[in-house]
């Protein structure tokens, strides 16, 4: 089955399970930016921690929504397709946490500094 009849299915509340984590607000935004209409609320199987969620897709466990970051391997390796060519953009916070006990250690300095670089050039 092609993409679109994948989409089809999922909207008409067909076989294909969605997976789901943080409670559903990724499916509602991609339904929404994509222009889909949901008229009830989407349910699936709901997980708590992403590796497990994507594990759950390459395992044929129903369509997962993730980051092209954590899924890009699985794509290029076969385990996973793309459901289309429509995308999310998120505006989600990553933190970088530490004891403040160790603010003086160069090593992790250093460390903190490249991530800030890289994080900015991205």
């Amino acid at each position: 089955m092609d993409s679109t009849g994948c989409r089809r299915q999922i909207i008409r509340g067909g076989k294909i399970g969605l997976l789901l984590i943080d409670r559903n607000l990724s499916w509602r935004a991609w339904f929404k930016s994509a222009g889909l209409k949901l008229d009830r609320d989407i349910a699936g199987t709901s997980f708590t921690d992403t590796n497990a969620l994507m594990e759950a897709a390459v395992t044929g466990q129903g369509i997962a929504l993730g980051r092209l970051s954590v899924a890009r391997s699985d794509i290029l390796a076969g385990k996973l397709v793309r459901l289309s060519e429509h995308s999310l953009r998120v505006a989600y916070c990553h933190y970088a946490v530490y004891p403040i006990a160790s603010e003086s250690n160069p090593a992790l300095v250093a460390f903190r500094d490249w991530l800030v670089e890289e994080a900015r050039r991205a």
